[in-house]
């Protein structure tokens, strides 16, 4: 092959002239800019809030915003303790919520209740209907015992009665026996020598074998538990949250922080570990264990671990890369040439993130380590094209002024198709993609610029300080395999081959799954190496599970809130949730101010006085045991009205609002996985929004995000793959301007991307919030390596083998995939299965795609040569 002509115009040859006629110098000002600019850089900060990823317009993070300016805290954090000690359980317990609501981020804690205001006021809490059933059972209650103390008083071995203390004979004759004695046996009349029966005696009335539990207390009055069941499921109105036996009691705060804002979360919960640790548990009981349940800790021990491994992902892309390129060039210097230009770019994409989107979200966080290896694709084709020129017996200088320009046509071209598939989501709302599109398509441009300024001036310094042998043609062979498909019988049958894919996998991806369920996405708890900490971390989960079924009874979650701006509209609210319960099937419990402020209180107030009074005339005459029963009762009876300003602080404060106004919101306890966006949808179906007395009422909750980000990652998905491929197609048909060439190169793309979906259904992969992000990069990626080929087949100089065009070609351009594989596959070593989904979709997607595409388009040349290289493209 004889060199191109070096005099070709352009900045880029220019560029080149100049670099390598002062490549100390040149080199120097690069890496000292590169410096600053990662300095600068680094100071970006992770923005970690979910509700970041979503436009401020979206209805669900309006209606967050809209309830932290009047809620001092809407979500809650649960702190479990546990010991065979209820005592000492009951001592932490307290000591621990002293300390905690002294805390800023507390706006409240619910420790220990006082629950006297309630068995007080039993009796309001009750239906007038209920009040007339206890009334009427209290008049016959009182009766019963009465006779009960008398009968046993005054009947001595079953004779009459010593004494009479009742007060008419129509208690008599209520309470005495007017049933016949029983009749001898037919065996004792009929036996010689028996006595006549005994005389007639009053029987004595038999009490009930269980009162207590027939009658729920002496007059039927309400327990604490009923008491309890009464004001709503979610609410129990017990002096302590706690199991039966008294060995798990639970803790309850509502921060003021929000747990979609990560960073606030972390910190909170570090502050409430070490309010524990100082407690030190174990001092109250050696078998004392806690643990923290909530979104709160689950937020922020997630968010730990993937910060934690963030740096361990890109040091893992870099080694993966350093490997790959070893193996395909087994050199030193070929490391350095590729890893000088991709430092400097990730260095200026870096500043530029700082400067553009000023700090990073869950999502663009790991940009940095996919960049390692998409950055390294334009000096993987550089290189190929050097060793190529190189083991002619070109000398380094001569051989980059003649490549450099003409390798700007197709790197040029390469870098901006994958930079428009992923410019093109900065369309889209969702931030997920919008600012990943931005800042991995500029980053893509920014290192095709570090490649192109920094390779020429490095190669002559390195050929300067260590001078290097020609370069054996054999380096510059490529991948052997795929110049087979140069064979015009092989490529028809590759063709075919194509169709027929294609075809089978259009019915296969149609039925790719949609995993919904961010409980499966999330980092699971670290499983320790020490045996001692594996049983810690084993108990804590078992105490909380007991908690859930033994004390808190599966009601610890997070409620819905519809802010309701009057008192009187949260009464509307509150009868509209009370007449539609049956109907409102994913609603569990609802509690407003109303729940704990009854109405009717005067007629039920006079109910009450009546039953007090018929109890308290007779209770001298009853026994020990009634007359004790008696007087719990009486506790209940004495009611007095009251508003929502008299109930106890640990109701108040969970309806007072910021402005100190009360009782402005309900809280609404869903059922189901709340993790799972189509369970959240179904939620937000029933009670998202509802019309109560004329006027409509939006409610939120921190888990509706999801069914907001499954909405828009479904909607903008599909739109997503589109942009991304309609910006390739654009790019590609302005870079060769020929028809045929555009559809040598896009087909082939097109057709293995189909492939690939199919193959995702039949291997059982499922897409999801994370992993769809990476279908549109596909695109831009794969397209890389069909430019290179049909470019540099383009430019093939008369009587140039195609078949070693496309092996050396293609070559490069599968140590360019497998780069970029490996900076993709370094997510897998993430613990987070949402970051693994998107190692593995991006691993099969690339290598599968890159692979077949370039294939495929080898294929059409050897059957259909392009044009001449005249009607093709110019240079810069």
């Amino acid at each position: 092959m004889t060199a191109p002509s070096s005099d070709r115009p352009g900045l880029v040859a220019r560029y080149t002239h100049f670099a390598v006629d002062r490549p100390r110098a040149v080199l120097a000002v690069l890496l000292i800019s590169a410096g600053l600019l990662l300095w600068y850089g680094a100071g970006i900060g992770v923005r970690s809030n979910i509700e970041a990823l979503f436009p401020d317009n979206t209805p669900a993070v309006l209606a967050a915003q809209r309830a932290r300016t009047i809620l001092p805290s809407s979500n809650q954090m649960t702190i479990v303790f546990g010991s065979p000690s209820r005592q000492q359980n009951r001592r932490l317990a307290q000591a621990f919520c002293e300390r905690a609501e002294k805390l800023p981020e507390v706006a409240s804690v619910d420790c220990r209740r006082d629950i006297d205001f309630f068995r007080r006021n039993a009796t309001l809490f009750l239906s007038t209907d209920e009040l007339k059933d206890i009334e009427k059972r209290a008049v016959k209650s009182v009766k019963e015992a009465v006779a009960r103390n008398m009968l046993g008083a005054g009947f001595e071995g079953g004779g009459a009665p010593a004494g009479d203390d009742f007060d008419d004979e129509d208690e008599d004759d209520e309470f005495g026996d007017d049933d016949e004695d029983e009749e001898p046996t037919a065996a004792a009349a009929q036996k010689p020598g028996a006595q006549k029966p005994p005389a007639k005696t009053p029987k004595q009335p038999e009490a009930p074998k269980d009162a207590a539990k027939a009658e729920k207390g002496f007059t039927g009055m309400l327990d604490d538990e009923a008491l309890a069941k009464k004001l709503g499921a979610s609410h129990d109105i017990r002096e302590w949250v706690e199991s039966d036996d008294g060995s798990v009691l639970g803790v309850k705060l509502f921060p003021r922080v929000s747990p979609s804002d990560v960073d606030a979360s972390a910190r909170f919960t570090k502050k409430i570990e070490g309010i524990l640790a100082s407690l030190k548990p174990q001092s109250f009981h050696p078998k004392m264990l806690h643990s923290m349940h909530g979104d709160y800790n689950e937020v922020a021990k997630e968010v730990e671990n993937l910060r934690s491994s963030l740096v361990l992902t890109t040091f893992l892309a870099l080694f993966g890369i350093i490997m790959v390129q070893l193996l395909a060039y087994r050199r030193l210097r070929a490391l350095l040439l590729l890893f000088v230009p991709l430092i400097v770019g990730v260095a200026w994409t870096m500043a530029f993130a700082r400067l553009s989107v000023g700090s990073l979200n869950m999502v663009t966080a790991f940009v940095f380590a996919i960049l390692f290896g998409l950055g390294t694709d334009f000096g993987v084709y550089t290189l190929s094209r050097y060793f190529e020129y190189r083991s002619q017996g070109a000398n380094p200088r001569d051989t980059l002024i003649a490549i450099m320009p003409e390798l700007w046509l197709a790197l040029r071209t390469a870098a901006i198709t994958t930079a428009a598939a992923f410019l093109a989501l900065v369309a889209l709302d969702f931030r997920g993609f919008s600012q990943f599109g931005l800042l991995a398509g500029v980053g893509v441009l920014l290192a095709l610029v570090a490649t192109i300024a920094v390779i020429p001036p490095l190669a002559v310094v390195l050929h300067q300080m260590w001078p290097e042998k020609d370069v054996p043609a054999a380096r510059a062979d490529g991948l052997r395999w795929i110049g087979l498909f140069a064979s015009p019988k092989l490529a028809r049958l590759a063709l075919l081959g194509a169709i027929v894919l294609a075809v089978v996998s259009v019915f296969s991806a149609q039925h790719i799954g949609f995993e919904t369920n961010l409980r499966k996405l999330r980092t699971p708890p670290k499983k320790s190496t020490k045996k001692a900490k594996a049983t810690q971390t084993s108990a804590t989960h078992r105490l909380g599970y007991k908690y859930r079924s033994k004390a808190a009874k599966g009601r610890a979650k997070t409620p819905i809130l519809v802010i309701a701006d009057t008192m009187e509209n949260a009464g509307a609210v509150h009868a509209y949730l009370q007449a539609h319960r049956d109907r409102l099937t994913r609603m569990t419990s609802f509690v407003s101010i109303h729940t704990f402020v009854p109405s009717g209180q005067a007629e039920k107030i006079a109910a009450a006085q009546r039953i007090r009074n018929t109890i308290v005339a007779k209770i001298d005459a009853m026994g020990p045991e009634d007359k004790k029963e008696a007087e719990r009762a009486l506790e209940m009876l004495s009611p007095k009205a009251f508003s929502a300003n008299d109930l106890p602080d640990f109701v108040r404060k969970r309806f007072l609002d910021v402005d100190g106004k009360i009782g402005r919101y309900v809280l609404i306890y869903a059922n189901g996985n709340l993790a799972d966006a189509g369970s959240v949808k179904e939620v937000i179906a029933q009670l998202g929004m509802f019309e109560a007395n004329g006027k409509k009422f939006r409610a939120t909750a921190s888990y509706f995000i999801l069914a907001e980000a499954d909405n828009v990652v479904r909607k903008e998905g599909p739109i997503a793959v589109l942009l991304a491929a309609l910006a390739v197609l654009l790019v590609i048909g302005v870079h060769f301007r020929s028809l045929r060439m555009v559809a040598t190169a896009f087909v082939p793309l097109v057709l293995g991307f189909i492939v690939f979906l199919g193959l995702m259904h039949g291997l059982g992969m499922e897409l999801n919030l994370f992993s769809i992000t990476v279908l549109p990069s596909i695109f831009g990626i794969a397209i890389d390596g069909t430019v290179h080929i049909v470019h540099r087949a383009n430019e093939r100089i008369p009587g140039e083998d195609l078949r070693l065009v496309l092996q050396r070609v293609a070559g490069a351009a599968w140590i360019a995939a497998l780069t970029t594989v490996v900076g993709f596959g370094a997510l897998i070593f993430q613990d987070n299965p949402g970051m693994q989904s998107i190692a593995s979709t991006a691993a099969l997607g690339i290598l599968v795609v890159c692979t077949l595409a370039n294939v495929w388009a080898g294929s059409l040349l050897a059957l259909a040569p392009s044009e001449d290289s005249a009607s093709g493209v110019t240079p810069v």
